[in-house]
């Protein structure tokens, strides 16, 4: 599992009408409770940062002995990424360089997308931004990972401030 997910499904099954418990050697929490047989296991902060953890169904309150099955849950950290800092600029600037970066190996690249109208080429985590002419104001980059296994997306965002270059005129 990623460590972006917010819930694991379980599904147990027993062979009488006896008392079941889940239980975990993490920190998580069962939903609606741990007496279901497919409660929705909740991990904890925790949970998520580990390398794993394990959940066990159990029979409970029988006279006979209880018996007991384990699955084991690995996890995996989701990935990270960095747009850069904010960044200005005054509209004569012909380009400017969009140097993204992935923080850690689990993703494999990224994507730039904009609320601005120029062009953004190559688009990929380094890219080059080149305003079309007049653009100014102040705009939202997004940095969208790629390649990310098992894992949802990330994004992160700059703005990018297109300002007016002063005009001086001495009469």
């Amino acid at each position: 599992y990623c460590s972006d997910i917010t819930s694991i499904q379980l599904s147990g099954t027993r062979s009488g009408k006896f008392p079941v418990k889940w239980s975990s050697s993490g920190s998580g929490s069962f939903l609606p409770s741990d007496t279901v047989l497919t409660a929705r296991y909740i991990p904890s902060s925790s949970d998520l940062s580990s390398t794993g953890f394990k959940l066990t169904l159990s029979s409970n309150g029988t006279s006979c002995p209880n018996n007991s099955a384990a699955i084991d849950i690995s996890m995996l950290a989701a990935p990270r990424v960095e747009a850069g800092s904010d960044i200005v600029i005054c509209n004569d600037t012909p380009s400017v360089r969009l140097n993204g970066q992935l923080l850690n190996n689990r993703a494999t690249g990224g994507f730039w997308t904009t609320t601005a109208g120029g062009t953004i080429n190559p688009n990929d985590l380094v890219a080059t931004y080149t305003p079309k002419a007049g653009e100014k104001g102040t705009f939202t980059f997004y940095l969208t990972t790629t390649g990310n296994g098992i894992c949802k997306e990330v994004r992160d965002s700059l703005k990018l401030t297109i300002n007016d270059r002063p005009a001086i005129i001495v009469t």
